[in-house]
């Protein structure tokens, strides 16, 4: 599905289904990173919270804010090509191909 991490192809190599089916396609995939570095972010600060409340200890926050920062640049770095093609698929399952879009794929397709 794609020709580098960050490029994907225009059509899938197998049935000809066009991932970009409409402008703007790729709002969701920027919500799915969104939600998924959010996700890791919370986690790390509620370890932190929950960490100092049940050792009652005065541990410093800076580490758990440099994970953060850690999880802010790299998870949508890594997350780039699951999140493109989960969004490929769930906008596929909500809007189902029309029939311009399939002969437009079976023209296209090996």
């Amino acid at each position: 599905m794609f020709d580098s991490w960050f490029r994907m192809k225009e059509r899938c190599p197998n049935c000809g289904y066009r991932f970009a089916r409409e402008e703007g396609h790729f709002t969701g995939t920027y919500l799915l990173n969104f939600a998924v570095t959010e996700s890791l972010m919370f986690v790390v600060l509620l370890g932190y919270a929950l960490w100092r409340g049940m050792s009652h200890s005065h541990a410093p926050l800076w580490p758990f804010v440099l994970g953060c920062g850690f999880f802010a640049v790299v998870a949508p770095i890594v997350f780039y090509p699951i999140a493109t093609s989960t969004w490929a698929a769930v906008d596929l399952l909500m809007r189902p191909l029309d029939e311009e879009e399939e002969l437009d794929a079976r023209i296209h397709e090996r």
